[in-house]
């Protein structure tokens, strides 16, 4: 079993924070959901309206439940609830680029990849060492 060897936590720099981060792009997930409210790290959402794209940080709510779905199978806890992912201490990055009907833009996708790689603090390596995980992050965009 996996388990055995990592549940998807790794503290690179000793922040007590899982270094290992998943970026989840679909619709959105379910913020309160109690076997990934832990998990997620930062939620931004990338919806275009018209020809007008609107970056929202903190607004990531599943209004299509796929999204939920699949974060669960990636990282729901192992707290007796429902199903355990398959690394269920794996920190969640949240990018909702698809409407509640599935429907997203390539735009809004490349935005949603550029965002993730970049993750909350808006810069790839921000500590100028080459690495990029173990970065240090800003939660101000949680």
């Amino acid at each position: 079993m996996v388990w055995n060897i990592t549940t998807g936590f790794v503290d690179v720099n000793s922040d007590g924070g899982s270094e290992i981060e998943v970026a989840v792009i679909d619709t959105g997930t379910g913020m309160d959901h109690p076997d990934l409210v832990s998990n997620i790290e930062w939620c931004i959402s990338v919806l275009t309206r018209g020809i007008n794209q609107r970056i929202i940080y903190g607004k990531c709510d599943d209004d299509n439940g796929h999204d939920t779905h699949v974060a669960g199978i990636i990282a729901a806890l192992d707290n007796e609830i429902g199903v355990v992912g398959t690394a269920p201490s794996v920190e969640l990055y949240v990018v909702k680029a698809f409407s509640g009907r599935g429907i997203g833009y390539v735009s809004d996708i490349i935005t949603a990849i550029d965002l993730a790689v970049k993750g909350p603090d808006g810069v790839i390596d921000s500590d100028g060492d080459g690495v990029i995980i173990g970065e240090q992050k800003t939660m101000h965009q949680r």
